[in-house]
């Protein structure tokens, strides 16, 4: 229906236009099926292509952007039951499963791989340890789907497009974003106080609510709450200046537990509208 050139387009667009909020989407990518000349027919993408493919992908948005996304290779032979007809499909909607599953089981703070893709019966084609490498390490961070005897096959990689040294983890990326969505939601309601240090205060005390059970429930580095993250709105990022154009800041950082580094945003307040910014 679509050639290469359509679904390379579609792919780069929904980055650009997925970037600037990547606190609030994950886009899971693939590259399309090729035609078998020996047969005639379409099949599943090698790693071959899938390389030249994912590099097509690359500087498209900035590096530290690229994070909204994850590839995913290769496709899958898919089976509802046995004696039913087999299905090739995309990777992208079982690691989609996959995200799903823990996220319900875990928290978005653990890696989404390992896990047993229910259904698939094969992939197209198979990834072998040497592909497997060759795939996965920078600048490549394609995640693989692998087939092991006596398991099953599972998805086997947790990695976003960026080659930032720490973004570039699914976990961290993902966990984040949670951290980020929450704290938009919570401030939504102090959007029109007046700003003043009882505001600081609220805000200081709406993301310690935020941070202390993600911290307690083992997403964030650290003995101590004060070595996993800190919180700032004070008068020391709120000056007058500021304040006098309608605008609270709230810096917040947090060490991720995997890897231990500060990861800062801040979410803020600016005419009346809740922001979010890496």
């Amino acid at each position: 229906i679509f050639d290469d050139d359509a679904v390379l387009n579609a792919q780069r667009a929904m980055l650009v236009r997925c970037a600037p909020e990547r606190w609030r989407v994950l886009l899971l990518l693939t590259s399309p099926v090729q035609l078998d000349f020996a047969t005639g027919l379409y099949r599943g993408p090698d790693a071959s292509r899938a390389k030249v493919w994912r590099l097509k992908l690359k500087n498209v948005v900035g590096d530290l952007e690229s994070s909204v996304g994850a590839f995913y290779h290769p496709w899958a032979l898919a089976q509802d039951k046995i004696g039913a007809p087999v299905f090739e499909l995309p990777p992208t909607a079982f690691a989609a499963g996959v995200i799903a599953r823990r996220d319900l089981a875990r928290g978005p703070h653990i890696a989404p791989a390992n896990e047993l893709l229910i259904g698939v019966v094969g992939l197209s084609p198979p990834v072998d340890d040497a592909t497997n490498s060759d795939i996965y390490e920078p600048p490549m961070n394609i995640n693989p789907l692998r087939s092991f005897p006596g398991i099953g096959i599972q998805v086997w990689g947790a990695r976003t497009l960026s080659g930032d040294m720490w973004m570039r983890y699914l976990p961290v990326r993902r966990c984040l974003s949670a951290i980020e969505r929450k704290a938009w939601a919570a401030l939504r309601p102090l959007v029109f106080e007046a700003n003043t240090p009882t505001l600081w205060f609220q805000i200081t005390q709406a993301m310690l609510g935020i941070l202390t059970p993600i911290f307690n429930a083992g997403a964030l580095r650290g003995a101590t709450a004060a070595q996993a993250f800190y919180v700032r709105c004070d008068e020391t990022n709120n000056p007058p200046e500021t304040i006098a154009v309608g605008q609270v800041l709230c810096e917040v950082g947090v060490a991720i537990a995997a890897p231990a580094e500060f990861i800062v945003f801040r979410v803020g307040r600016d005419q009346g509208v809740v922001e979010v910014i890496e």
